[in-house]
């Protein structure tokens, strides 16, 4: 029996922040198709409210909307309760939310590396926590959240957005510690090289993986209660060595900054309203 039976039964009402990558979307799919009933935390409900059909074609008998906006500094125990009463309760809650700006515009903005912070760390944080305290009360659910492995060590071309990812990452770790002698599963979920429009203009001379099957193994790894979840599998291995490589060595490398370089051309060719 998987954990996530253990600590209440099949995942049939999930709240999920920043639901509106392809990657979360795929992983909506997943929920939906096993009938559960769907709460999305959003910043853009326009945007959101086009999942809909899709999401009740695929099963779901419930889909609800919830503005959310990460940067903003706003109580998640209203949003918890919100998503609980829509759904008749609360089985699973996925914090899928973040922001990735460019390391050289956060040097130079202080106020867009505090924002950079407050998105991907503190707002991520302050969800984690608010619902791992409802799982508790409750005495069963299953958390997660998709972090980074920019949070592991700093690299030059991504530290920026690392503090942030870095404090959701040790924040999972020790909930997973705490909640696991009450059966509450937490997963935390590493995922890179995703082919997503984002990174279209990078070379793919790696094994990369669609959203598609990146979602599915959320929703996967989601049900089964695991700890953790390398996006694709072989990331794993990437961020044991990255986690091991002796600092005068780490210093010197610069192979993240050509992927750097992709994005922020990708970033200054694309048409701004």
């Amino acid at each position: 029996m998987s954990r996530s039976a253990r600590s209440g039964g099949p995942l049939r009402r999930v709240l999920v922040t920043g639901a509106t990558s392809a990657m979360v979307r795929s992983t909506l799919l997943g929920f939906a198709g096993d009938g559960a009933a769907l709460a999305l935390a959003v910043r853009s409900i326009e945007k959101a409210r086009a999942l809909i059909p899709e999401l009740e074609r695929a099963g779901a008998p419930v889909v609800h909307l919830l503005a959310f906006d990460a940067a903003v500094d706003e109580a998640p125990e209203a949003m918890i309760e919100a998503a609980e009463s829509a759904l008749g309760g609360l089985d699973a809650v996925l914090v899928a939310h973040g922001s990735l700006v460019d390391q050289i515009d956060l040097e130079t903005d202080l106020a867009l590396q505090e924002r950079s912070i407050r998105v991907n760390g503190t707002s991520a944080v302050r969800v984690l926590i608010a619902a791992a305290r409802h799982f508790e009360t409750q005495g069963f659910g299953t958390l997660a959240g998709i972090t980074s492995g920019a949070g592991e060590r700093g690299r030059r071309s991504t530290y920026g957005y690392g503090m942030g990812k870095g404090m959701m990452t040790a924040c999972l770790s020790g909930l997973r510690a705490r909640l696991q002698v009450k059966g509450i599963p937490v997963l935390t979920i590493f995922p890179c090289f995703v082919d997503t429009p984002m990174t279209a203009p990078l070379p793919k001379k790696m094994r990369w993986i669609t959203p598609r099957d990146a979602g599915e193994k959320i929703h996967r790894a989601m049900k089964r209660g695991q700890d953790t979840l390398y996006v694709p599998g072989w990331w794993r291995f990437a961020l044991f060595a990255a986690r091991n490589t002796p600092e005068w060595i780490w210093k010197r490398m610069r192979a993240e900054e050509k992927l750097a370089a992709g994005l922020r051309a990708k970033r200054d060719s694309t048409p701004r309203d």
